[in-house]
Parts: structure tokens; sequence; C-alpha cells
């Protein structure tokens, strides 16, 4: 589901925009990088989360991730059900017939956009069930 993969550094672990270091002997520091555009300078890193478990942590940073990844999902799919129902508007009011397309497609986005939100309410377990049978 995600682009991202857990890389080894130097220091710690990358996976996205999160990093995970070893602080101390038995103690793991989990930080988000913030988003800057361009690589001029340092970015600056907030930390999230402290413990003692490697693998924790990268459950911690994968749940972060994906939370992010959905609201940005169900954004970009409910604007675009929007744009969608505005051309399909327009195009009845003129008489076209690429209104009956593109009120197919914001219905298609909305209903899209309302699995992505169940799917994260739900725990994703409509996609564990999926993987645990396949």
């Amino acid at each position: 589901m995600t682009r991202h993969s857990w890389t080894e550094t130097l220091d710690g672990w990358m996976f996205g925009r999160y990093q995970i270091e070893l602080a101390a002997p038995s103690l793991w520091v989990l930080s988000r990088r913030s988003r800057r555009h361009g690589d001029i300078g340092p970015s600056e890193s907030t930390i999230v989360r402290t413990g003692g478990s490697l693998q924790q942590l990268k459950g911690v940073a994968e749940e972060l991730h994906l939370r992010t990844m959905t609201k940005t999902r169900v954004l970009w799919y409910t604007v675009s059900t929007f744009v969608f129902v505005g051309i399909a508007a327009m195009g009845m009011a003129a008489g076209w017939p690429i209104a009956v397309l593109a009120l197919a497609l914001s219905f298609a986005s909305a209903l899209r956009a309302l699995v992505i939100w169940v799917d994260y309410a739900t725990g994703r377990a409509w996609a564990m069930v999926s993987a645990q049978y396949q």
C-alpha cells in the first residue's frame, strides 16, 4: 500500500519522513522531519515518541504514515468529487452529454473516498481479512 520501506542509516532507520535513532543502549527515539521544499539547509525534526523497542516504534511510524496518507487521499477524492459535480452541473445546464460522465465520475470518486474512510475507521479490518485469505 505504501511506497516507503524501512531503510537503515548510519544512526538508525528511516521510513518516509520518520526516523528512528538509538539514543541510549535501550532507548529508541522516533522523530518526524518537517516538510521542506528544496534541500537547502538542515531539516527540522520533532520527537514523536520514545521507547525501548525498535519494532514498536516502527509500528507507530507506519501507523502515523498511514493516517497521514489516508487523510490526504480522502481529501483528494473529496475535492475531485466536488469538481466533477460542478462540471456535471454546468454540463446539464448547457445540455452537454459529458455531464452524465462527470456525474458518474463524481459518484465513483465519492464512493472511493467513503471506502477509504471506512477502511481506516474500522482499523483496516477488511484489508487484514483479505490478506489472510490470499
